[in-house]
Parts: C-alpha cells; structure tokens; sequence
C-alpha cells in the first residue's frame, strides 16, 4: 500500500508557470514601491507633526521654569541656612 502511494508520487510532473508571470509580479512591487503620497494624506500628517513638535517645546520650555525655580529656591535655602538638620526627605 505504501508503495503505491510513492509510485504515484514518482507519476507527478513538474507544472510550468505562464511566461508572463514573473514580469506581472514585478511589475506590482515596482508599482507599490513608487506610489506617491496625495496630498490628502500629507497635510493631515504634517498638521498633527507640527502639533506633537509644538506640544514637546511647550513641556519642555514649562520643565525648565520649573526647575530653575526649584534650584533658585534650594540656592536660597543653602546660603540662608536652613533650621532643619534632616538630610533625606520623607
């Protein structure tokens, strides 16, 4: 029984694909690669660039008041002396 099976494997035949194949598929992959962004699609994309570009200056610029404040403030501490002797905060 076993046999058999292998001797119809041994019967198939190897299938040629049609000439043009290869040309097609090539053809589609050069198409995508290429395809150009509409405008459509690029002013929503730049809008929402800009926004996030905005947004990231705006937290940065309000970090650094922050801080400089924080440091002017522990500057002052330093110099003017401090009554507490604690080391850590809790």
């Amino acid at each position: 029984m076993l046999e058999n099976e292998l001797n119809k494997l041994k019967n198939i035949k190897k299938v040629e694909p049609s000439p043009f194949v290869l040309t097609r598929i090539e053809g589609k992959i050069s198409n995508e690669a290429f395809q150009k962004v509409s405008l459509k699609q690029l002013v929503p994309l730049s809008i929402g660039f800009c926004f996030l570009l905005a947004l990231n200056m705006y937290t940065i610029s309000v970090n650094n008041r922050n801080q400089s404040t924080e440091s002017n403030v522990g500057i002052s501490k330093a110099f003017l002396g401090e009554s507490s002797n604690q080391l850590y905060y809790e």
